[in-house]
C-alpha cells in the first residue's frame, strides 16, 4: 500500500508499507488526492483507494483514542 505523506511543490512524497519514501509527480495523482490518502497504481497512473483510506483513518483514530485513554488513566491528557 502507498500513502501520500505530503505534497511539496509539484511532487507528492509517498510512503510504502515498509516506511520507505519516494516522490512521484503530483500530476500523476487524481485531483481529489489528499495527504494521508492510500493510493494504488493502475496502468501507469494512480487512484485513491477510498476503502483503504477510510480503514486507515479509522485505525489511526482508534489508536489515538487508546493512547488518550492510557494517558488519562495515568493522570495526563493529550
Amino acid at each position: 500500500m502507498l500513502v501520500i505523506d505530503r505534497f511539496e511543490d509539484s511532487f507528492a512524497v509517498v510512503e510504502e508499507d515498509d516506511s520507505r519514501r519516494f516522490v512521484i509527480e503530483r500530476r500523476l495523482l487524481p485531483e481529489n488526492a489528499h495527504e494521508g490518502d492510500c493510493i494504488v497504481e493502475k496502468n501507469g497512473s494512480y487512484e485513491v483507494d477510498v476503502e483503504a483510506t477510510q480503514k486507515r483513518k479509522e485505525e489511526m483514530q482508534r489508536k489515538w483514542e487508546e493512547e488518550d485513554q492510557k494517558l488519562q488513566n495515568e493522570g495526563k491528557k493529550l
